[in-house]
């Protein structure tokens, strides 16, 4: 099984981000995925380790990024808005 530590996961979210971002207030790292069907691509005698960082700017604007640890590589993806976020609202 892949090894997927919050402070790998964190690491290389952030560097998924635009530079010209808002200030971060809040990070959130999370086993699993944020959306229940995500799809995991893999053989059946592999494990992916999924999770995703949230993260919660100073204008209140949430996204999250999810994460995977698959043959010792961890990748990002892009950077989602987080819905259930009242503040993002009006925001692209």
């Amino acid at each position: 099984m892949a090894s997927l530590s919050c402070e790998l996961a964190v690491t290389t979210a952030l560097g998924s981000l635009p530079a010209d971002r808002a200030a971060i207030t809040r990070i959130q790292f999370l086993y699993g995925s944020r959306v229940p069907y995500f799809p995991a691509f893999v053989a059946p005698n592999d494990r992916a380790t999924i999770g995703f960082v949230q993260f919660t700017y100073e204008d209140g604007w949430r996204e999250y990024v999810d994460v995977v640890a698959f043959h010792g590589e961890v990748s990002a993806a892009a950077p989602m808005p987080y819905p259930q976020s009242s503040a993002n609202q009006g925001r692209p």
